[in-house]
């Protein structure tokens, strides 16, 4: 089932995204957060997996956070960690790029993602900007049917706003590193 989408601007789906998410940062911890994020654009974009890489200090290395497996017993804690940005597959061409990349031709997606993520059969990753610089790449992946340049629209509109959380948590969390 392809979802089907308003201006993803203005699309109810993608206000209560926000809403959700906002309401998390006075009780949640981080990658509480950032989880919720990434469970909702797997829903909501009708995809099984999804994942949220945050670019390292050090230029040939990324920071994987909350790789979503739908039916995966592991803890967020547990799939964070740092990685080669060599061997991280195709997410890296979205940074290379510096645009949001599409791959529906399964026989081509056969190639794991990275070793903690698994193999993805079709996805679609976009870019998070942060004042002119890529800081993050955002995904999702393995659904059944192709993604299109509706998905690509919307998925960087969820991608946006959970940056700004994400952003918006971190300050938060600096000036008041109590809760």
């Amino acid at each position: 089932m392809q979802p089907s989408y308003e201006s993803p601007e203005f699309d109810p789906a993608v206000q209560a995204f926000s809403r959700d998410l906002l309401a998390m940062i006075d009780d949640a911890f981080l990658h509480e957060i950032q989880q919720a994020g990434l469970e909702a654009m797997v829903r909501l974009t009708g995809s099984r997996h999804g994942y949220f890489f945050v670019r390292s200090a050090a230029p040939a290395r990324i920071r994987i956070h909350n790789v979503v497996a739908p039916g995966a017993n592991t803890s967020p804690a547990v799939q964070e960690h740092d990685e080669d940005l060599d061997q991280t597959g195709f997410w890296s061409a979205c940074l290379e790029a510096a645009a949001p990349v599409i791959r529906n031709e399964p026989s081509r997606c056969d190639a794991p993602l990275t070793a903690a993520f698994g193999t993805l059969r079709r996805d679609l990753a976009v870019p998070v900007h942060d004042d002119g610089k890529i800081v993050a790449v955002v995904g999702v992946g393995n659904r059944p049917s192709d993604y299109g340049p509706r998905d690509v629209e919307f998925l960087a509109e969820l991608a946006r706003r959970l940056w700004r959380v994400v952003l918006r948590k971190r300050l938060r969390d600096e000036v008041d590193p109590t809760g």
